[in-house]
């Protein structure tokens, strides 16, 4: 039997740009931050979405050239 996955309602936070749970009070990522560290944490965030996005570049590279691999033979 195939059970759906649960749906959680989030929301954006406008201090940080990371969702968390609408029923949480605060923002779970930035709560007793300052602002300095939610800086931080900003970027630390947007250098994983890059290094992410890079590594799905290189999956895509791969898969075509495993494609015209097997194309070929």
């Amino acid at each position: 039997m195939l059970i759906p996955p649960r749906i959680v309602i989030t929301k954006k936070c406008p201090r940080c740009q990371l969702r968390y749970k609408r029923k949480e009070k605060q923002c779970t990522h930035c709560g007793g931050l300052s602002d300095y560290e939610v800086e931080k944490l900003k970027a630390r965030y947007q250098d994983e979405h890059k290094g992410n996005a890079q590594l799905g570049r290189w999956f895509l590279f791969a898969a075509i050239i495993l494609i015209i691999a097997i194309v070929i033979i």
